[in-house]
């Protein structure tokens, strides 16, 4: 059989639901085995839990294309735009005038609603949020801001002494570390921890979902998986693991490039993979920046079996965001002595706060089983020092080639994405 060159994967999860507010360790479990056939299922299983989300999710699902766009530099990459958000949604409640404008222009109104759909009681799917705050002995959170994260995010509020570094960091890998289920193990070092830092606003995301189907008739067998040719961007051949399904699914075909939506679990969320027509990414993601998630949702079809190949791989890594939020139109928060962080802390002597940096640490395995993700977001908070951001450093769906791809539901609110390239 003739292979076509796979090129890159960008990888993202999506969510259900619009609005943010989240838990210490909130948890959502979802599944039911499917009882109908796909076509006849998929639309209102999604649908009925979520409520009046689209335009938001809309907007959000926007966000991610332009952050994918951002974040792509050629090779194997995973982040998530939502627990990104849920950070910056926290600092943005303690700003106020441009600063907090800016933030919310990129993040959307998060100041209402519920973000998570109804628990249900199974464990074939699991998503869990939480939020915390490490704040600096030597100042303190204004009382409303902390009724507000506490309150409404629900998360939990720490105050340490930063002066000692390594207790610090430890405390904060260890968080991460449990709210991923150890997917993320570390986020920093001793020495990652500033001298002027005031606090770090933490959110951490996991999700944990087996593919739709039964013990008895799986979506991929693991004795399907088979050893395949898998063609880089340069030319050159890697060997990739490479699992197997026919079945009907839903799938899209929109210009210069295809769309197929693999259910987990109770069809309401997704693994979303597009794949380019031709070995072109970059050109996907540039398509992408003027694409709606509603326009592809609506070319969805369940008319064909697909015959699916995609690859088993796990991509892990982490990254500062802060420069690519200021080229997205967060600047002023990262700008001491101009940054509006009043509504945060307490006055204190002559200082200022500002965004120092933002970083993320994610992972994500897919195998025949289903797919692990976690994700951790830093924002770390900075008195009176200058930020000086680095520079930026039948239809056969064989995926053999470039493709970007998303899990989530049927609306657009993006937790993962990142890229593949084939090399370990």
């Amino acid at each position: 059989m003739k292979t076509r060159t796979f090129y890159t994967l960008l990888i993202s999860l999506l969510f259900m639901s619009t609005t943010y507010s989240c838990g210490p360790t909130r948890q959502v479990s979802q599944s039911t085995e499917e009882r109908r056939a796909v076509h006849n299922k998929t639309e209102a299983s999604a649908g009925d839990t979520v409520c009046d989300a689209h335009h938001d999710a809309e907007s959000q699902g926007e966000l991610s294309f332009r952050l994918l766009k951002h974040l792509y530099q050629g090779e194997n990459f995973v982040c998530s735009p939502m627990s990104l958000n849920y950070a910056l949604a926290m600092a943005a409640e303690g700003a106020s005038g441009q600063t907090r404008e800016e933030m919310i222009r990129l993040i959307g109104d998060l100041s209402s609603g519920e973000v998570l759909p109804t628990p249900t009681d199974n464990a074939r799917v699991k998503l869990q949020l939480a939020n915390a705050l490490l704040v600096n002995q030597d100042f303190s959170l204004q009382n409303s801001y902390q009724k507000t994260v506490e309150d409404r995010f629900h998360a939990t509020v720490e105050s340490m002494d930063f002066s000692h570094p390594d207790p610090v960091a430890n405390h904060i890998n260890a968080w991460s570390q449990e709210h991923t289920h150890g997917m993320i193990e570390k986020m920093l070092d001793p020495k990652d921890i500033a001298p002027a830092a005031v606090a770090y606003l933490l959110n951490a995301l996991y999700f944990q979902g087996e593919w739709a189907g039964s013990a008895h008739k799986p979506m991929f067998l693991s004795d399907n998986t088979q050893t395949e040719d898998f063609h880089l961007s340069d030319g050159t051949i890697r060997p990739v693991d490479m699992m197997y399904n026919v079945q009907y699914h839903r799938y899209a075909e929109m210009p210069g490039y295809k769309v197929l939506a693999l259910p987990y679990a109770g069809n309401q969320f997704f693994f979303y993979v597009f794949l380019p027509d031709e070995n072109n990414v970059d050109g996907l993601l540039e398509e992408l920046q003027t694409t709606s998630w509603s326009s592809i949702l609506e070319q969805f079809k369940t008319d064909a079996q697909v015959y699916v190949r995609l690859p088993k791989f796990e991509v892990e890594n982490r990254f500062d965001v802060s420069e690519t939020l200021v080229k997205m139109g967060v600047e002023k928060a990262f700008q001491p002595d101009m940054a509006e962080f009043d509504r945060m802390f307490v006055p204190k002597d002559d200082y200022s706060f500002c965004i120092s940096k933002v970083i993320q640490g994610a992972k994500i395995a897919v195998t025949e089983k289903g797919t692990e993700a976690g994700a951790v977001t830093i924002v770390e908070m900075m008195a009176t020092s200058a930020f000086r951001p680095e520079e930026p450093k039948r239809v056969y769906f064989y995926a053999d080639r470039p493709f970007l791809f998303f899990l989530g539901d049927l609306h657009g609110n993006v937790l993962f994405q990142g890229a593949f390239v084939g090399e370990k």
